[in-house]
């Protein structure tokens, strides 16, 4: 095992292997390992550098056809429901911006329950999904300039901050973009 793989989170150079497995899948075959760094413990790729990759969720455009209710599951749409609902107790305000939004079922109802929200998601496929539904989201990274500092009380991000290269960046970002309190 190379020593030179840079962890994501702290920088250190000194990781081990701890899995190694073969994956065929329709979008990757070959084998993954992943690594802890011996100095913060976090787990992770060991190729990790410049993996991310927009056309990985490219199968948004197959869910065109589909109707809202056809895409949102009830069950997941309760879930929210409730995780919202506990936020907002202890949230300075509900203006929510939510990360790498995917179809926009954690947005949609987020709207339903009155808050007011911005998704941005990388992968055009999944942006022009939600603008079909109508739902208040934009192709936009998230490290743009026009993501205004202290301007949101509640940044959410589902199923994402593993996808990212630089994690600790990404949490750094969100500390800019929250309100006080938030």
């Amino acid at each position: 095992m190379s020593e030179k793989i840079i962890c994501p989170l702290c920088g250190q150079t000194v990781s081990h292997p701890v899995l190694s497995k073969v994956i065929d899948h329709e979008q990757f075959h070959g084998e993954i390992q992943l690594v802890q760094c011996r100095n913060c413990r976090m787990v992770f790729l060991d190729n990790w550098q410049g993996n991310e990759q927009p056309e990985l969720y490219a199968h948004y455009k197959e869910r065109m056809a589909l109707s809202k209710e056809e895409i949102y599951d009830p069950i997941t749409k309760g879930r929210h429901r409730t995780i919202l609902t506990k936020i907002l107790k202890s949230a300075p305000g509900k203006r929510l911006l939510d990360v790498g939004c995917g179809q926009g079922a954690f947005i949609s109802v987020a709207c339903e329950l009155g808050w007011d929200v911005l998704g941005i998601e990388i992968s055009d496929e999944a942006v022009e999904l939600c603008k079909k539904f109508k739902l208040p989201v934009e192709k936009r990274d998230f490290f743009s300039t026009e993501l205004k500092s202290e301007n949101f009380d509640v940044i959410t991000m589902h199923e994402v901050i593993e996808h990212v290269c630089e994690p600790g960046r990404f949490v750094q970002r969100e500390e800019e973009l929250l309100r006080k309190g938030g």
